[in-house]
């Protein structure tokens, strides 16, 4: 027996029924929330994250001034806001930098935590789906349930994973 296949009978026998129908419905959540947190902690450990959502502000103000004055056809504004564009370009770099730091840093911690969890779930009707009248297997039940879980602590708790 391999380390990993020990690991994921260590985790079956820790786990009991909560691999099973129907509680691991909430396992995956809970470990959607984990790893939420997990990747929220990361972020902010590795990124100024008030730098960065000033930088994303600048962008988006200087993106739609630059849309108003295409759409206007406002040559003048357009003169104006082509000198700014190596900054915005620069701040974009910036951003973009930061998000994929955390993002190496945590890509294959939540890979091998996503194949370990693929293996310790017992079953293959994760989550039923009454709007498609059909079972869920796990991978498919993790992705909407990360989907929710990051909007949830995006939109309403204000913890970001992005600046």
């Amino acid at each position: 027996m391999d380390i990993l296949q020990w690991l994921v009978e260590v985790l079956r026998a820790a786990l009991g029924p909560l691999v099973e129908k129907p509680y691991v419905v909430i396992t995956v959540l809970l470990l959607c929330v984990f790893i939420q947190l997990m990747t929220s902690l990361v972020y902010r450990k590795l990124t100024d994250v008030k730098k960065l959502m000033r930088y994303q502000k600048e962008i988006a103000e200087w993106q739609s001034q630059y849309m108003r004055a295409v759409k206007s056809n406002d040559r003048k504004a357009l003169e104006k806001l082509n000198r700014r564009k190596r900054r915005i370009e620069q701040l974009q770099m910036e951003v973009f930098k930061a998000t994929m730091k955390a993002w190496i840093v945590l890509f294959f911690p939540l890979l091998a935590l996503w194949n370990l969890f693929n293996r310790v779930i017992a079953t293959n009707q994760v989550a039923y789906l009454p709007l498609l009248g059909r079972w869920l297997d796990f991978n498919a039940w993790y992705f909407i349930a990360i989907l929710a879980i990051s909007f949830i602590f995006q939109r309403f708790l204000g913890i970001r994973t992005r600046g």
